[in-house]
């Protein structure tokens, strides 16, 4: 995300629990560290950054095991709901009143289609995969919280939207990579660009009629 924005000249504040490992040298690039447990150090930190008219929540802390069966255990979701869930709900609620009061600005909120459908546990069989139940809980609600904001901050031209990608290809088992391609009419998982893009488009000036929107960025998975 951060690379994409500075390709095309955009100013970019990257703000993360650890410096940026590229790009850090940029003079385009300025980069805050902020551990994200801290919730009553996130106020404090939107308000002491230069001015923004975007912001983007694409953060996604999540323990050791996420995502494997042995870490879908009752005491992971305190947490997780905390660092996740919470965390982009203040966040955006910490920008969006910046933004109002410099004018106006536009939010995106980076959900999952597990938001909205619930997940083909076949996919998982035979590995040690799964789709971990705070996850569907966590992306729902920052859908949620999104349309609720949007329709606050209206008035103030701050729009709040969100979106939703599917599968992105990464280092997953083969049996699901291939599953998952025949289960998608595009028959393949997402490549990271093509989640970035929506977000730009959700960012400029050519979505200024756009808020309180979840734009799908599945390749037809939810169309099925």
């Amino acid at each position: 995300m951060v690379a994409r924005l500075l390709s095309v000249g955009t100013r970019v504040i990257s703000v993360d629990i650890g410096e940026a490992a590229t790009g850090a040298d940029l003079p385009l690039l300025t980069s805050r560290v902020i551990d994200l447990v801290n919730l009553d150090g996130l106020e404090h930190m939107v308000a002491s950054l230069p001015s923004f008219s975007g912001w983007v929540n694409c953060h996604y802390p999540r323990p050791r095991d996420w995502g494997l069966r042995s870490g879908e255990r009752p005491d992971v979701w305190p947490g997780v709901i905390q660092d996740h869930l919470v965390s982009y709900c203040l966040l955006s609620q910490f920008a969006a009143e910046a933004m109002a009061a410099r004018g106006g600005g536009s939010i995106v909120n980076v959900g999952s289609i597990y938001g909205l459908v619930g997940p083909d546990d076949a996919l998982y069989a035979g590995t040690d995969m799964t789709m971990p139940a705070p996850y569907a809980a966590i992306k729902g609600g920052i859908g949620a919280y999104s349309r609720l904001l949007a329709v606050r901050m209206g008035k103030a031209q701050v729009r709040v939207n969100t979106v939703a990608p599917g599968g992105v290809e990464a280092q997953q088992d083969r049996r699901f990579k291939r599953r998952y391609a025949v289960r998608t009419p595009l028959g393949r998982m997402a490549r990271i660009e093509e989640v970035v893009a929506p977000i730009l488009f959700l960012l400029s000036e050519g979505a200024s009629y756009v808020t309180g929107t979840t734009l799908i960025v599945d390749g037809g998975w939810t169309a099925r």
